[in-house]
């Protein structure tokens, strides 16, 4: 009798722990999800816009124009303006693009790209493709990309590099209609502008073809146009390896269309590789889509649509196509319209150049925030970029010269939503134009609690976190009788403002109401006087 006591007792703890497990699934798994079903203010978003690049609206392509798109940290680059060169340096997981002053050269098109950082995991998303005329054909690519075109000098030599891995369909046609579906990816880089050329070709005319990078099995003609298909990426072992699968999701027919195991490429896909050639570099890839429309006369006269009805990532590679589709289900369930649990820690994020993180110091006079503008955005998970406005002065044979502004200077941090204290390194944008030898030019990390959570304005407690119908804030405001309370979404949205009457001095008592709000991750802003700080909440449903 005592063991089955023991049985249904041991029964009932797994149950509730799994419970507990599900309930936590939402922040112990990595995923980014977009459902591209809430507002869109333009198509495509602007820089400072929130909501999908894609909203309700389909994707159109015509006249073989280049239309690009991505998700998860949106940047919006115009073809007429200039973009500078980019200096690139590594770190243990994953990338951060760093535009540096230099020569200055302009980007081929139009383009959104992605802040997420290629990384191992299975990537998902369902789309219907219009179906196309014969003899039309369109470049429809699924991809993970590099920037376009890294140029930089290494000592006496000029280096180019470029990469681009392709999942491509609708592109073109066979002798009896059907489009066919190709494979491809491209490798750029070379020395002195001497650069190589690689295109994997995988699948074509119904045949596995192409490089000896390209491994798989062709299952058969890709059914596209005119209904709804999951396109799925496998990147396994940090980009050794990569699959592809294209499935329907139509309850009759659920058949693979191409899987198998490409691109064991040692150029681009291996970032350890890469960073043995170019150790003080970076590198970044972004995942994204892109349509090119064309055909033997001039590119398609007629439009050709897309439409996108959810993006998943996971981090695990083998994620089944059933478990993907109920993750999807499970999270609009949830009302979950974005969001992004993928935050891992990197190993060496604190690297620094000492040519571009400069404070100015003289005899009795040192950078500090005092004399500092600060123009900070809500913190969001991830790194990011920031603009930081300052002063500074330089000292001549022991005299200050007048004070110098610097506006828009870039800002780059890493934030988890775990961390109260922040580390920033300041990269100064503007060479300087007084003699170098005048100035005395050092690297100067500051904490971001030695501008903010100072004796002036304090949050001294933020309980309980994780919070379910109500937040707790103990806080201390000495620079003003008001404090407001701002709460932001993870994408920046401002979802809850209100002010309080403060009295100088004491410590105070607030409580917000989070009971209307999804689960997920927020930040609350404090505002005192000059000064605010922020503090990352997750609400839990």
């Amino acid at each position: 009798m005592n063991f089955f006591y023991l049985v249904a007792a041991t029964i009932t703890i797994l149950l509730l722990e799994i419970s507990l497990l599900k309930s936590q699934d939402l922040f112990d798994t990595e995923y980014l999800f977009d459902d591209f079903h809430y507002t869109n203010f333009i198509n495509p978003a602007p820089f400072d816009s929130s909501g999908s690049i894609f909203g309700n609206n389909p994707w159109i392509t015509r006249d073989g124009i280049v239309s690009s798109r991505a998700w998860q940290g949106y940047v919006y680059h115009d073809s007429t303006k200039q973009h500078p060169n980019t200096t690139i340096r590594f770190d243990s997981v994953g990338v951060q693009l760093i535009f540096n002053k230099g020569k200055w050269e302009p980007h081929p098109h139009p383009f959104i790209v992605s802040s997420f950082l290629f990384r191992e995991g299975t990537y998902a998303t369902r789309i219907k493709l219009e179906a196309l005329k014969d003899p039309d054909k369109i470049t429809q690519a699924y991809w993970l990309w590099s920037s376009t075109m890294f140029k930089f000098k290494d000592g006496d030599d000029e280096i180019r590099y470029w990469a681009e891995m392709d999942f491509e369909w609708n592109n073109g046609w066979y002798h009896d209609g059907h489009p066919r579906l190709k494979t491809g990816c491209n490798n750029y880089s070379g020395i002195n502008i001497l650069n190589t050329d690689l295109d994997c070709i995988c699948c074509e005319n119904g045949k596995l073809t192409g490089y000896k990078q390209c491994v798989g099995e062709y299952k058969g003609r890709p059914l596209i146009g005119d209904r709804w298909m999951i396109y799925v990426m496998r990147v396994d072992k940090l980009g050794n390896m990569i699959a592809f699968e294209i499935l329907s999701d139509e309850p009759d027919v659920d058949y693979l269309i191409y899987s198998g195991e490409s691109y064991e490429s040692d150029s681009w896909l291996q970032p350890y590789t890469i960073k043995n050639y170019y150790p003080q570099y970076d590198f970044q890839t972004w995942y994204s889509m892109h349509s090119i429309g064309e055909s033997a006369l001039n590119g398609i006269k007629e439009e050709h649509k897309i439409e996108i009805d959810w993006f998943l990532y996971t981090a695990n590679p083998r994620t089944g196509f059933s478990e993907i589709k109920s993750k999807v289900n499970e999270l609009k369930g949830m009302n979950i319209s974005r969001i992004n649990t993928t935050f891992k820690p990197l190993s060496n994020n604190t690297t620094s150049f000492v040519n571009n993180n400069i404070t100015i110091s003289g005899p009795n006079e040192v950078f500090t925030c005092e004399i500092a503008m600060w123009n900070i955005q809500p913190l969001y998970k991830g790194r990011h970029t920031y603009n930081l406005d300052y002063s500074y002065r330089a000292f001549i044979n022991d005299s200050p010269t007048e004070w110098f502004n610097v506006y828009n200077t870039e800002m780059k941090i890493y934030i988890s939503p775990l961390y109260d204290s922040l580390e920033i390194k300041l990269i100064a944008t503007d060479e300087w134009e007084l003699p170098a030898d005048t100035l005395n030019k050092n690297v100067k990390v500051i904490k971001l609690a030695d501008c903010f959570d100072d004796s002036n304005l304090k949050l001294t407690k933020v309980f309980p976190n994780p919070v379910l119908d109500n937040l707790n804030i103990q806080y201390f405001n000495s620079n003003s009788q008001t404090t407001i309370f701002e709460i932001y979404d993870f994408i920046g949205r401002k979802i809850y403002d209100e002010q309080a009457e403060s009295i100088v001095n004491i410590e105070q008592f607030r409580k917000i109401s989070t009971s209307s709000f999804a689960q997920g991750i927020y930040y609350l802003k404090i505002i005192g006087g000059n000064r605010s700080l922020f503090h990352p909440i997750i609400i839990l449903r």
